[in-house]
Order: structure tokens, then C-alpha cells, then sequence
């Protein structure tokens, strides 16, 4: 049964971190089965992409599994600083829900 009151929470770094183990939690949460096929998959559009798909999935067409994650050591422009404060509580507060 699936916990209603709290929604599943993942973080995409974790995914590409280790895609087994989080998919494999995922669909154990969802009640399906995971499949090693849903760690790679052909390159190229999908029938399912809809119109946006040529604009939107670019990188996606050209791989066919999950990237290593690498971690990217950007400097917040100081302008940006209130603004991501402000937000980071938030991030903070749905990160104590994610799938670990």
C-alpha cells in the first residue's frame, strides 16, 4: 500500500548516483517489479515523447543508460544568495522524505 499522506521523494542524484538500488526502492514503494531493463534502453525518440520531444530530450536520444553523476562546483552569483536561502529551507524539509 502506498503511504498517501507523505508523496515518494527522490533525488535525481541519488538515482544517478546508484540507479539500481533507487529503482529497485522505487518500484518496491510502487508495488512493481524492477527489471534490469530499466537501466538502459535503446538511443533515439520514443512514440511517447510527443511534439516536445525533439526539443526537450536531446542528451536523452544520444545515451543509453544513467550518467555517472559528477559533482559541479559552481559559485552562486552573491545576487542569487536570499533567494536560495530562502528556498534551501524548503529543499531541507522534502530531503528528510526522500527514498534512502
Amino acid at each position: 500500500d502506498i503511504n498517501t499522506s507523505i508523496p515518494i521523494v527522490i533525488n535525481s542524484v541519488d538515482i544517478l548516483i546508484n540507479p539500481k538500488n533507487m529503482l529497485t526502492k522505487l518500484c518496491s514503494l510502487l508495488d512493481i517489479d524492477f527489471k534490469e531493463t530499466m537501466l538502459s534502453w535503446d538511443n533515439g525518440p520514443r512514440k511517447t515523447d510527443g511534439v516536445w520531444g525533439k526539443y526537450w530530450y536531446k542528451t536523452l536520444y544520444q545515451s543509453t543508460g544513467f550518467i555517472k553523476y559528477t559533482y559541479k562546483n559552481k559559485v552562486l552569483p552573491k545576487k542569487y544568495f536570499k533567494l536560495y536561502e530562502s528556498c534551501y529551507k524548503f529543499y531541507e524539509q522534502i530531503d528528510k522524505h526522500k527514498i534512502k
